[in-house]
């Protein structure tokens, strides 16, 4: 587990297999050896497993440091809920830009 913005967030994971088919806010994060977990994007979807198997991970690819994980903090609040948490996020961190 782990804490961002005040939300807790499992993971991160780099098995995309343990990912649920559920609604959620997701961080897509990236360590050297699993260690010092940076941001790379913030992201919602009302299915978090299949969003991470669509993505275009180019950029996820450009800032990686050695592992890609994805940390998920599953949520059925719908999607106002989530955008609202996913700007919350964006807004506090230290997130790259496009």
């Amino acid at each position: 587990m782990m804490n961002c913005s005040g939300y807790e967030f499992e993971g991160p994971y780099t098995d995309m297999g343990q990912l649920k088919n559920a609604p959620g806010v997701f961080l897509v994060l990236t360590a050297v050896n699993g260690l010092g977990w940076s941001f790379i994007e913030v992201g919602e979807s009302e299915n978090i497993r299949n969003a991470v198997a669509q993505a275009d991970i180019r950029k996820w690819n450009l800032q990686n440091r050695g592992i890609i994980g994805i940390a998920v903090h599953y949520s059925e609040d719908g999607p106002q809920s989530r955008l609202s948490m996913l700007e919350h996020i964006s807004a506090s961190m230290d997130l790259p830009k496009a």
